[in-house]
């Protein structure tokens, strides 16, 4: 009824539906069926709150939500496969589109590569459009204190930032929309089993999250088929056709709940020669979307293609570097497609048996777009790093900018006045105090053996940087690596060097005076506040940390094909 309502009035009808992330949801909540639901709306989507979704630390823990709406944590990360709950109903029903609100109770102390990762993470199953909760239109007010916090605007320190995220997430959204998604794997979602209750119920989510983290750690792209897609499929050559998808391999767990005409389209689809694999140990037998080389469990894969076109984005979902090999089934050389600035840049790749190679370094966090079957706009000369290297570990001043502060009715961004004053690397709340939030500029003069091609490497920023050569902006980074080419505008002999650096609103509003303010008189106090001043005690920090080195070299023309040609996506 919504979406014949919104179609009479030319709207979409999209949203979430509340707890739509764990798969008892469908016995315990109010919508029954999640894909039936989600088949109702335009718009499909999903709702990443209070950090269901979030990268571990190496060695550390993320966190997830238990039955019972109970936030705990885990060793590792475990596997939420939930967006694609979404985006297989859009991808099966030919819809462009699906969003996800996200963010709402991470709390102040999200740090831009955190924020990537949940990005990077959802777009990889499926998503194309956020909506960011909350963006605040003001900074003061009774009410804006005790909600629901982060507040994305000028309260927040790294809000200047912001525009880069933006433009990443709204090129990539866009990547994630061309052509059609090219997932060969069906994934059977037995929501009868849950259903069911007791130890059916119990089984039928532990294979579930099982098999999604198997096929995902086999870099295996699939979307989930529940028995009213499947008993409606079509076989035909091998292969199952569900809407706009066309399955070669359904994986099955082990079930006794199946629909019959669900089940009878399945003993179709296999006579007819499709692939079959029953439960976890069937799913890691699954074929890969890429072969990566050395096998890597944390580096995930999407593919989409149109005419002539073949595009892949990979994303390494650790907090640790990796380099791989990657193995693209294509006989197109990849150019790649970089959502930073929008362009396609050449890259070095090589033809082996089966397809093309690319050998790529994956930051932490980090993620890579491939397009096959298109020219690059530009082609990067090679950095060739010399010997030469200078240490940037003395001689640092710092002078603070910008404080943000919680006031009594709002928040509070103050201009600072303070000198410079020498200091050391590391966390600022040493020279700062332990309840800056803001902007601060270190700088350090340097000399320089000559003024040819180099790289400036700050090392660890907590979190958001702008970068100054004598006098000269040379760039900003919103998250790492924070590493800025200074070919051409370094100097022989003496430089200044100036990086502007801003941390999270979190060590202003952990404080217990900041508590008290937020809690005062009859203001409306967030359900979950207790819960983000959980998540902000764990990020108070702030500052350069370093190591900070310059290193001198060469460049020389890269190589790649395609070099200033045109694309049209």
């Amino acid at each position: 009824p919504i979406r014949a309502w919104c179609r009479r009035n030319n709207l979409l009808s999209g949203g979430h539906f509340g707890g739509e992330d764990e798969p008892f949801g469908n016995a315990d909540y109010g919508y029954g069926h999640i894909m039936r639901a989600l088949r109702g709306l335009d718009l499909p989507g999903v709702d990443v709150i209070w950090r269901q979704l979030f990268p571990a630390q190496p060695g550390g823990t993320a966190y997830y939500n238990e039955p019972g709406q109970k936030l705990a944590r885990a060793r590792g990360k475990l596997s939420r496969p939930f967006t694609k709950y979404a985006s297989s109903v859009a991808h099966q029903g030919g819809r462009q589109h699906v969003v996800s609100e996200t963010f709402a109770v991470y709390g102040y102390g999200l740090a831009p590569l955190q924020m990537k990762w949940v990005v990077d993470h959802q777009y990889q199953q499926g998503a194309t459009m956020l909506v960011l909760s909350n963006i605040s239109q003001k900074v003061e007010d009774d009410d804006i204190l005790g909600g629901c916090r982060p507040h994305f605007g000028p309260a927040d320190p790294l809000w200047p930032y912001f525009g880069i995220m933006h433009r990443y997430a709204a090129r990539l959204g866009y990547l994630m929309t061309r052509g059609r998604a090219a997932a060969a794997t069906a994934c059977y979602y037995d929501v009868r089993g849950i259903w069911a209750g007791g130890a059916h119920r119990r089984r039928a989510i532990t294979q579930h999250f099982a098999m999604a983290r198997r096929l995902q750690e086999r870099q295996c792209d699939f979307d989930f088929i529940d028995d009213d897609t499947l008993a409606a499929a079509v076989c035909r050559g091998g292969a199952l056709t569900v809407g706009r998808m066309r399955y070669d391999t359904l994986v099955v767990p082990a079930t006794e709940w199946m629909a019959p005409a669900a089940r009878e389209t399945l003993a179709r689809f296999e006579a007819a020669g499709g692939r079959v694999l029953r439960g976890v140990a069937g799913a890691a037998q699954a074929a890969p979307t890429v072969e990566i080389s050395p096998r890597n469990r944390e580096i995930r894969c999407t593919r989409r293609v149109w005419s002539g076109h073949a595009l892949y984005f990979l994303t390494n979902e650790s907090m640790r570097p990796v380099r791989a090999t990657i193995l693209l089934p294509e006989r197109t050389p990849p150019v790649r497609c970089d959502p930073h600035d929008g362009l396609c840049h050449a890259v070095r790749h090589a033809t082996r048996p089966g397809g093309v190679a690319v050998t790529w370094s994956f930051e932490p966090a980090g993620s890579l777009v491939l397009l096959c079957g298109a020219r690059a706009d530009v082609e990067e000369p090679e950095f060739r790093p010399g010997a030469a290297r200078l240490e940037l570990d003395a001689g640092w001043t710092i002078e603070p900018l910008r404080r943000h502060n919680v006031g009594e009715r709002g928040y509070e961004i103050i201009e600072c006045k303070a000198r410079p004053r020498k200091t050391t690397l590391g966390d600022w709340r040493r020279p700062l105090g332990a309840a800056f939030s803001g902007a601060a500029r270190y700088a350090v003069t340097f000399e320089a053996p000559h003024g040819s091609a180099a790289i400036l490497d700050l090392g660890e920023v907590r979190y958001a940087c702008t970068v100054t050569l004598n006098g000269k902006e040379i760039g900003r980074r919103f998250w790492g690596p924070c590493r800025f080419d200074l070919s051409g505008r370094l100097r022989r002999g003496v430089n200044r060097l100036e990086v502007e650096v801003s941390n999270t609103l979190a060590n202003a509003i952990a404080l217990p005076l900041a508590r008290r303010r937020r809690r005062a008189g009859n203001r409306p106090i967030s359900p979950y506040d207790k819960m983000q001043e959980t998540f902000e005690r764990e990020s108070r920090c702030g500052g350069l940390y370093g190591p900070v080195r310059l290193v001198l070299g060469e460049k020389e023309r890269g190589q790649g094909s395609g070099f200033r040609g045109t694309l049209n996506v």
